[in-house]
């Protein structure tokens, strides 16, 4: 019996964040050379993502194969936007 995708999934990390940015780059240029600009440009965008986390918790020392878990991802989008108290 095949593994559910859930249970073929590993934790993000640096790592595995660098590797899916790296695939999903190819995969947009790819598709560019078929002629799909829209759904190059949307992986690129993905791609730059996906990057700036890694970037980001390159950062802040985290080591490259550290568990990145929701709980990391929310304290560093705290950490990154500031949202304005009030609009005026």
């Amino acid at each position: 019996m095949p593994k559910r995708l859930i249970d073929r999934l590993r934790p993000d990390s640096i790592r595995e964040f660098r590797a899916s940015a790296k695939e999903r780059l190819a995969d947009g240029l790819a598709l560019a050379r078929m002629g799909r600009r829209t759904a190059a440009i949307y992986l690129w965008g993905y791609a730059a993502e996906i990057s700036l986390k890694a970037w980001y918790f390159d950062t802040i020392h985290f080591h490259h194969d550290q568990p990145i878990r929701r709980v990391d991802l929310r304290s560093a989008a705290r950490q990154c936007v500031a949202w304005p108290e009030s609009v005026s």
